[in-house]
Formats: structure tokens, C-alpha cells, sequence
């Protein structure tokens, strides 16, 4: 199952967004804070059930003796993930200047999931810039980063923006934070839709809709003059104003994850292992657009849109990486940690002596596959992580498994996508390495090298999730398949 708290981390830069203030004159950076302070409970629900609950925080306060603005997130989601439980909560709090152009000084944030701690201590180190510290267990990493662009005045530009004189299709460019990221920077675009009102509080009340688009998610939401959101929608997800009383009330049966997330397919195909080609007309894509490569191609025929696929193979022709390419899928980043002593010797004792990519890639997914226990409820942001519990589902055995194979000089990076088990197609992630002649697709949770034809690639790039912009919306019906003889492997 690919990472459920992506849409969480999508909301919460939707609502760290969310400050207004009034029209010009522009008020100090000061005056724009004392004016908006505020705190605003939503619930986050799943097809109507309420799985967690968020409350951002915004006003003054000091930090190291300082007059700061301090927006704290605290938030907690509770899924059902085949059948298994798995919680994750968050605090962080980030501290901005009430000075120029209202920089962030300092941020603390604390990711605990399935009983896992992640801990990232941001300060302001050398000239203009920031040093992000990432500690999981007894391991830490440090690295220094530019100031981001996320700051007050381009907050209060924003929402000088939404309370103005707007008109559909209207867009503003607005940045957040993403410590776990290498590039901290999030852009979201902005796109004004409309205004209405609702009766809130008891007074007839202006609302705001728009729509919200963060690494290719579209997230629509109706906000007060204030910026807070009063419900908002991503797909199958949901977040509500609520009160703080009744916020943190979930859902006794919440619904699972994986059953709610699912592709269904209009009739059974049997062992995914056998099957080596397949066709499929695809519903419910919207502006969607699927990746093509050697093993899968997308074409329209008669206004439906056909989907063929084949389990990967060697092809005729090579198609090497570029230096700059090379250079990207060997790199180490915060969550990846290639360049980590604990990865790299751990990377050296699986292949060995071994000098050829593919069976270094394929040493190490059997080493992935055979160690890692298989559960859901073990979720790991990080390789440290991973390496530490010995646990997860595709995420964390693809996260260990593309870390180990750039520690091991092999380029690899993760790929976002379905797969059919079980009579569905669930979400999923495994990986490619390029092996000097190709990209070739290794799946460590399933321990397939090549993969079956049920694989169908969503996203090649970690940043691209507009693939959350269809969940629980996509539809396959089987036009052919084809299995591998009996005497095949």
C-alpha cells in the first residue's frame, strides 16, 4: 500500500495557508498577526468515516526571548489498513520573524508513527540559511538549507489576494515546507473558483471556494474570510470544521484503506505471477495521465481508452542514463539516505564482490524481501527507520530497497502504481534500477525481478501525486490477457 499520509501532508499546507487580513493599507507584519490570531479544528474523514483530526494554531509569541509569529500543527490519523491498524500522529511547530519580510527562524517537528519516532530540529545556521537535523532512534543526519520562501508577507499577500476583488480562474503562486524533502520548497497554485456564504456561528458568513494544487494533487476547498477551511475534498479523503470538544471523536469501524483505495476489475485473472501480457479499458482517469513506457502503452480507440501491458523484458536497444540522470538516481536525500555509514555497510555485505548492477539489484531484493517483516501497521518515513524496525509494507520495503541500490553505486528510484492481488488492483510501489543498458522494474515485497504484467506504473517521480486525484474513482474491465505457458518459469 503506498504511503496513506501523503493527502495529510497535503492538507496541512492547505491549512498552514490559512491566514487573512484586511484590505490595504497593508498592515505590519506585526499588525496582520494580532489581528489573525486564531485556532481551527477540522476532522479528516475517509468515504464519510471519521479517521483523524488536525488544529493549526496562528498568534504571537517569543522564541529565544524574540517576538515571533508560531504556527503549530498538531494532527492524528488512524487508518485500517488491510485489516491492520496503523496511527500516525504529528506536532510541529514553526517560528517566523516579525521583521522584513517575516523569514522562518526556527521549526521543531515530531512524526510518530505505529510507535516510531521521527524528530527534525530546524535552525538558523551560516548566512541566510537553515540547518535541518532529522533524528530516528539513535541515528541523526544534518544538512543545511536556503532560506525557504514560505514566509508571513507572502501569507498575507494571499489572503489579501482571496478577500479582494477576484475572479474565476484567478491564480496565486504560494509556497510551504516539507522538511523531509531535499528541495524544502512546496509551491501550490491556487485557483479562485467562486464565493458564496453559509450561516456560521449563527451569522450569515462569506465562504470562499477554491481550488488547491500541491505536486499534481487537487485538493477543493470553501474557506472563511479568515483562510480557515471549512470542508474541503481530495478524492476519497474529506476534512470538516468542527469544534475542539467534539474533533478528536473518531469513527468506531472506520472504513480499510486498501478496500476503499482499490481498483476493481470486471472479472477474475488468476496468479498475477503467470499473467505476461494484459489489456484493459480504463475508466474514471480524469485529466490523468499514465506513463508509457517499453512494458506499458496508452492509446485511445473509439473514445475509450486502452491500457497494454507486458511483464518487463530485455530490450533490443539500450537506453543509457545521462550523467545528470546518474547523478539523480545515486543521489542520497533525507529520506533515502544512500550516504549514511549504517546504509552504506550495510549495502557492502549484501552484494559482496558482485560488480554487475542487475545481480546486485537482484542480491539486495532478495535480501529486502526475505528480512523485512511483512506488515502494515510498521510505517517508516526514512531508511534509518526502515532499517531499524525491519518491518513495513511497499513503501518501506521500496524505500529500503532503492537506498541499499544507490549505496551500492546501482541508480534506482521508486515508482507509484497499482498491481492486482487478491482479484483487486491495490496501491502499490516498487522500484527500477538502471542497469547501464535499461530501467528495470524489482518489486522487493512481492521478491519479482521483471515484474508481472499486472504492474501498472502511475507515477515515476516521488514529487507527482496527482495519482491521489483518482482514488476510488478508477475502473478496469479486461478486453484480453495472456498467461505463460505451462512450461514457463
Amino acid at each position: 500500500m503506498v504511503r496513506t499520509t501523503l493527502w495529510v501532508g497535503l492538507l496541512v499546507g492547505c491549512l498552514a495557508s490559512a491566514r487573512a487580513t484586511e484590505p490595504s493599507p497593508a498592515p505590519s507584519l506585526r499588525e496582520f498577526v494580532e489581528k489573525n490570531q486564531t485556532r481551527h479544528p477540522v476532522g479528516l474523514y475517509l468515504q464519510g468515516k471519521k479517521v483523524g483530526w488536525m488544529i493549526v494554531d496562528f498568534r504571537l509569541g517569543q522564541k529565544d526571548g524574540q517576538d515571533v509569529a508560531i504556527e503549530t500543527t498538531e494532527m492524528l490519523l488512524s487508518l485500517n489498513v488491510d485489516g491492520e491498524k496503523s496511527v500516525t500522529r504529528r506536532k510541529e511547530a514553526v517560528y517566523y520573524s516579525l521583521e522584513g519580510n517575516g523569514k522562518i527562524l526556527a521549526a521543531e517537528q515530531v512524526d510518530v508513527t505505529d510507535n516510531r519516532e521521527t524528530v527534525y530540529t530546524i535552525k538558523e545556521s551560516s548566512a541566510g540559511q537553515l540547518s535541518v537535523t532529522t533524528k530516528v532512534g539513535n541515528d541523526s543526519t544534518t544538512r543545511t538549507i536556503p532560506q525557504p520562501k514560505a514566509n508571513l508577507l507572502q501569507t498575507r499577500n494571499l489572503m489579501e489576494w482571496l478577500t479582494g476583488a477576484r475572479r474565476k480562474g484567478d491564480t496565486f503562486h504560494h509556497w510551504s515546507v516539507d522538511w523531509e524533502e531535499d528541495d524544502v520548497d512546496t509551491e501550490e497554485v491556487l485557483t479562485y473558483l467562486g464565493q458564496s456564504f453559509v450561516v456560521w456561528g449563527g451569522i450569515k458568513t462569506d465562504i470562499y471556494h477554491v481550488q488547491i494544487a500541491m505536486k499534481g494533487a487537487k485538493f477543493e476547498a470553501d474557506v472563511l474570510a479568515n483562510g480557515n477551511p471549512i470542508r474541503g475534498r481530495i478524492a476519497i479523503f474529506d476534512i470538516r470544521a468542527e469544534s475542539e470538544d467534539h474533533v478528536r471523536k473518531l469513527d468506531d469501524s472506520p472504513v480499510d484503506m486498501l478496500v476503499a483505495s482499490a481498483i476493481k476489475v470486471d472479472r477474475p485473472l488468476g496468479n498475477s505471477r503467470h499473467i505476461v501480457a494484459l489489456q484493459l479499458e480504463v475508466n474514471g482517469l480524469d485529466s490523468l495521465s499514465i506513463p508509457q513506457n517499453h512494458r506499458q502503452s496508452v492509446r485511445q480507440e473509439n473514445g475509450k481508452l486502452i491500457l497494454e501491458l507486458r511483464s518487463d523484458f530485455r530490450v533490443d536497444r539500450p537506453v543509457p542514463l545521462n550523467d545528470g540522470e546518474r547523478r539523480k538516481y545515486l543521489a542520497s536525500t533525507p529520506t533515502i539516505q544512500a550516504n549514511h555509514d549504517k546504509v552504506r555497510t550495510l549495502a557492502a555485505t549484501i552484494v559482496g564482490e558482485e560488480t554487475d548492477s542487475l545481480k546486485k539489484a537482484e542480491k539486495i531484493k532478495d535480501w529486502v524481501y526475505q528480512r523485512l517483516k511483512k506488515t502494515m501497521a510498521s510505517n517508516s518515513s526514512t531508511a534509518l527507520g526502515v532499517i531499524e524496525t525491519m518491518a513495513g509494507d511497499c513503501t518501506e520495503h521500496t524505500l529500503l530497497f532503492v537506498s541499499l541500490a544507490r549505496a551500492a553505486g546501482v541508480p534506482a528510484r521508486e515508482v507509484t502504481g497499482v498491481a492486482h492481488v487478491d482479484g483487486i488492483f491495490g496501491w502499490h510501489a516498487w522500484a527500477e534500477i538502471h542497469d547501464g543498458h535499461q530501467w528495470v522494474s524489482v518489486d522487493p515485497t512481492w521478491n519479482e525481478l521483471f515484474v508481472d504484467a499486472t504492474h501498472i506504473v502511475f507515477s515515476q517521480d516521488a514529487q507527482d501525486n496527482a495519482w491521489l486525484n483518482v482514488l476510488g474513482k478508477v475502473r478496469f474491465q479486461v478486453i484480453s490477457l495472456e498467461r505463460r505457458s505451462r512450461g514457463g518459469n
